[in-house]
């Protein structure tokens, strides 16, 4: 039977996949020994138990200056306290799931600094959960075309998996993350950045991030990811997430399976142009897909969310948050269920926007875990309500199906062609805050009572 390494070395569909980085020398196996240099010639043992460091910072000097690449046949080797550190040129390579690095002692482990040109390919980097005195069991600065193709990142305590600072062109393919004290993958101040087929699981904070310490761009493709169990450690919403980009824009998370994280699936602060498409997102504790603070320029498509506080939300306008579409998700089994681990996650919804915001075409069935009320569709808040168009939805079991705010300076909401079925109190309504839910939106005779609301052949029953 296959193994998850073996399947995935054989190639994924996809048209993220069909295009993934291919090693220089197509595999390790194949690499003519004229073009190669084997670290055992070197003194390496690989038993896990021999001081394998000597052998490898010598084999490394030997491959950089010939230009060959370093060959890492199938063992554990023992890297002891101060590490591996790549400052030119290099190319690893092992065979998948065989050829382990693995520290010894704590201390530092594998750091890139200053490098151009490296690349890794089959080769797996166990921390041993030793406590590292760099920030992740790989550390990357200033670096540009750094490329991992699968490797592994396992065992970190207190730091993170794989951490890229300042770095361009850096591509994470086919790679597995797992039991990382912090973040297992995280992009600080880098741009060019490819996350494509990696499985990246147990993991303390974030599983996949993109940060920025000042807003800029990213460049970033997520794609064709698996992502599972990311708890938090601290905070109510920057960790806890499965993808998270911040101050980060162009920043694109396409066709990934994310489930169990403790806050969201999808979180996006302050970023623009944020496209998020076609991932499945199951078993969140808080908002499914976010989107949040200075944001401009999101598209949130035909992503599929089942089980959370909330689907999807677009929010702040009060700090430059707006211009959004929000088509074709199918969202079910919203509601504020009793292990949510943020206790202020306020109304479950299915979907909630506030400015310059198109909603079409999405089927959001709420689910039935809590009595509370709760909102299929929720157009803006209070005051914070511009230019929403919500048409060609269908909402089922809702507490109130579509509420818009009807709070003084809200702005304009056209609500139209919605099937809104089975809601417990009103299919179609408005909202004073909190205060006051399910306000009638026409009078008797089907004329709109609030001057900022456009209704049209809807459909409620």
């Amino acid at each position: 039977m296959l193994d998850r390494r073996t399947f995935l070395s054989a190639g994924l569909a996809g048209a993220a996949t069909s295009t993934l980085w291919q090693s220089p020398t197509a595999t390790a196996q194949g690499a003519s020994d004229t073009t190669r240099v084997n670290v055992k010639a070197f003194g390496a043992v690989g038993n896990g138990r021999h001081d394998d460091t000597p052998a490898f910072r010598s084999a490394i000097a030997a491959a950089q200056r010939q230009g060959h690449v370093l060959f890492v046949p199938k063992g554990v080797y023992k890297i002891r306290r101060g590490g591996l550190r790549i400052t030119q040129f290099l190319a690893m390579e092992g065979i998948p799931g065989q050829s382990v690095l693995r520290l010894s002692g704590g201390g530092r482990f594998v750091e890139i600094d200053g490098a151009d040109d490296v690349s890794f390919v089959g080769i797996d980097f166990d921390g041993r959960n030793r406590a590292l005195s760099q920030e992740g069991l790989v550390y990357v600065q200033n670096s540009t075309n750094v490329r991992f193709l699968d490797c592994g990142f396992y065992g970190g305590r207190n730091r993170d998996g794989l951490h890229v600072y300042a770095s361009q062109g850096v591509r994470v393919h086919r790679c597995l993350v797992r039991d990382v004290d912090s973040y297992g993958l995280f992009f600080l101040n880098s741009d060019d950045i490819q996350v494509i087929a990696c499985t990246v699981q147990d993991c303390a904070n974030n599983g996949i991030a993109v940060h920025r310490t000042e807003r800029g761009r990213a460049r970033a493709l997520i794609a064709e990811n698996f992502v599972a169990r990311i708890q938090s450690q601290s905070g109510d919403g920057q960790n806890g997430n499965g993808i998270n980009a911040y101050n980060a824009d162009e920043v694109i998370i396409t066709a990934n399976s994310i489930r169990e994280c403790r806050f969201s699936a999808v979180r996006c602060n302050s970023c623009s142009d944020p496209i998020v498409t076609n991932n499945q997102c199951l078993k969140c504790d808080e908002v499914a897909i976010f989107i949040e603070f200075a944001h401009s320029g999101a598209v949130v498509s035909n992503n599929v969310i089942d089980h959370a506080v909330q689907g999807i939300s677009i929010s702040n306008w009060d700090t430059g948050g707006r211009m959004s579409t929000v088509t074709g998700n199918v969202i079910r089994d919203i509601f504020k269920h009793a292990n949510a681990s943020n206790p202020n996650s306020g109304y479950a919804y299915g979907i909630s926007v506030e400015a310059d915001a198109v909603v079409d075409g999405n089927l959001v069935e709420m689910g039935t875990g809590s009595d509370e009320p709760n909102f299929g569709i929720l157009l803006g808040w209070g005051p914070y309500l511009r230019d929403v168009m919500v048409t060609g939805n269908q909402v089922r079991s809702a507490g109130y199906g579509i509420s818009v705010s009807t709070v003084e300076g809200a702005g304009s909401a056209k609500i139209s062609g919605n099937l809104v079925t089975g809601s417990r109190y009103v299919g179609i309504c408005g909202n004073r805050w909190e205060d006051e839910l399910g306000i009638p939106l026409t009078d008797n005779g089907g004329a709109s009572l609030y001057s900022h609301v456009w209704l049209s052949d809807n459909w409620v029953k």
